[in-house]
């Protein structure tokens, strides 16, 4: 049987009729054209929202690479010569070292938890921009903050700020 959570349902339905506005995507654009080594942080609510093929295109479309937390493992092709593998304290050293050099973090699907940033405020210090992509509005802020967010449904956010990036014309440097 299925058991009855009508506080998750309802809050489940109420989000996924959400999607970034054009405005919110013109930003997010706006401030990863200034970036010159983007990174992906790729959690376990890609793996749960189905989200991996989305962020496959997307990650591909605009050429960053990816990192990928325990639960975020599979959502991207580890054969990829975007996937830079786990990052965290049992992840890979160049990993860490990718999100210690980035300028601009797209986090997605993905909490700032003490396995991965262990000191939030030495976490992705360098980023000038980091984004933050989730389906529970909690996460948002909670750790790190950041500079653009939606919640809502990662696979939906992640195809109509591709498409949004592909019709604007947006190639990264």
């Amino acid at each position: 049987g299925k058991l009855a959570i009508p506080g998750y349902r309802t809050r489940l339905e109420r989000l996924s009729g959400l999607r970034p506005s054009d405005g919110a995507c013109t930003e997010f654009f706006a401030q990863l054209g200034q970036a010159e080594r983007p990174l992906l942080y790729v959690g376990g609510g890609v793996v749960n929202g189905s989200a991996a093929g989305e962020l496959r295109r997307f990650a591909e479309a605009f050429g960053i690479p990816v990192v990928t937390t325990l639960m975020g493992i599979g959502a991207m092709d580890t054969t990829s010569p975007l996937s830079l593998h786990m990052l965290g304290m049992h992840g890979a050293a160049f990993a860490n070292y990718a999100v210690e050099d980035c300028d601009a973090l797209i986090a997605v699907g993905a909490r700032f938890d003490d396995r991965v940033a262990g000191v939030p405020a030495k976490f992705a210090r360098g980023a000038r921009f980091i984004a933050h992509l989730d389906i529970d509005p909690s996460e948002i802020n909670k750790v790190k903050r950041v500079g653009w967010s939606h919640v809502g449904e990662v696979a939906v956010a992640l195809q109509m700020l591709r498409e949004h990036g592909e019709a604007a014309g947006f190639r990264p440097d």
